[in-house]
């Protein structure tokens, strides 16, 4: 929908924007920034696509990936896939939150590179059978928590390590050393 006309905003439709990606990238986003409308809608090339779409960032900021939780609208920023039953939407996020790098590759544009549909159309990924797929994403959410987990130790860790000389010149004060 046109800026120009501030009637298009302020709805209650999410429009998925790159600063919404690059905030959920590789996750599920269920709150936009910006809200449109139906006249905002009726009024632009955009649809209401549904959840479980996984979208792609092609321009400026080329490579962010988001499922959307939510039905929501994007511009043309984004490529969009509605997966059929074949398809776990969660296996294709994490297969081009991967690949993200090699699409970058057929970006074209000195400015600000997007990268365009014929390239985005000649993708072409092997398709494991659908239990494979959703193995795949049980394994790899397994390892991000994993990595979630360490990484709070890490923090506890660290926050101990940094009160430490505070508690070692505590002791030799009080000649407990």
């Amino acid at each position: 929908p046109s800026r120009k006309h501030p009637e298009y905003w302020d709805g209650d439709i999410n429009w998925l924007g790159i600063r919404d990606a690059g905030y959920h990238h590789g996750g599920t986003i269920n709150e936009t920034l910006q809200k449109t409308n139906e006249l905002g809608l009726e009024n632009s090339a955009s649809v209401l696509l549904p959840a479980g779409t996984i979208s792609f960032s092609r321009t400026a900021s080329v490579g962010y990936v988001v499922k959307m939780g939510v039905p929501m609208a994007t511009s043309q920023d984004f490529v969009n896939w509605v997966c059929t039953e074949a398809v776990d939407p969660d296996w294709l996020k994490w297969l081009l939150v991967a690949e993200a790098e090699s699409i970058k590759g057929f970006g074209k544009g000195s400015t600000h590179t997007t990268v365009y549909y014929p390239e985005l159309l000649s993708l072409h990924v092997a398709l494991p059978p659908l239990e494979e797929q959703r193995e795949i994403v049980r394994q790899i959410e397994k390892l991000f928590a994993f990595a979630d987990r360490l990484e709070d130790r890490m923090e506890e860790l660290k926050a101990t390590v940094e009160d430490l000389p505070h508690a070692v010149l505590d002791r030799a004060f009080r000649v407990q050393l």
